[in-house]
């Protein structure tokens, strides 16, 4: 069994330096924090303070981090539309017979804002889901959604539409590769 995210292995995306890019962030930035897309909106001193963009449920919730803690943080940027466009491939692409997802390192998948790793896992639990011969659990759905809510964000971000056109644009490449 290949597992494609293992804990602690070099990540697939990532920035130079944490703390070089984010001593230049400022109001109106968006970053990625733990799979959710979120907005600066007020720094003060070394402080940086965020929120999510899409406001689920109408939860207030505000985040606030030193810039000196940000290098041990797993936040980045946004992706650009063209590395998005290139992430979106990785939900079509054939992957290798013995790759299988391990449901735990999915998830550390998500808090580790691996979209590459993401769109990948996407791919395969996807296909687990429509093939009738395997028992697709709940966990594996669960966590199916998961990462869809989570590529959703960005997708919907960078294309400038609600959360649910994002997933739609998942799904809909998702179903046209397996047809």
């Amino acid at each position: 069994m290949i597992s494609p995210f293992e804990f602690g292995a070099k990540l697939t995306y990532t920035e130079p330096s944490s703390m070089t890019w984010a001593s230049d962030l400022k109001v109106g930035d968006v970053i990625v924090d733990a799979g959710s897309v979120c907005e600066v909106f007020k720094i003060e001193k070394d402080l940086i303070f965020f929120r999510p963009y899409f406001q689920i449920n109408n939860s207030p919730i505000i985040c606030s981090i030193p810039v000196e803690n940000m290098g041990k943080t797993k936040i980045r940027k946004v992706v650009t539309k063209k590395r998005l466009g290139e992430i979106m491939q990785e939900l079509v692409v054939g992957l290798e017979e013995d790759f299988e997802v391990d449901i735990e390192i999915a998830k550390m998948a998500v808090g580790e804002n691996q979209p590459v790793e993401i769109a990948r896992m996407i791919n395969k639990l996807w296909g687990e889901q429509q093939d009738e011969e395997i028992s697709f659990s709940k966990s594996r759905r669960t966590t199916l959604e998961l990462m869809l809510d989570t590529l959703a964000e960005e997708v919907a971000y960078l294309y400038g539409c609600e959360l649910s056109e994002g997933r739609d644009k998942i799904t809909s490449k998702l179903k046209r590769a397996s047809k």
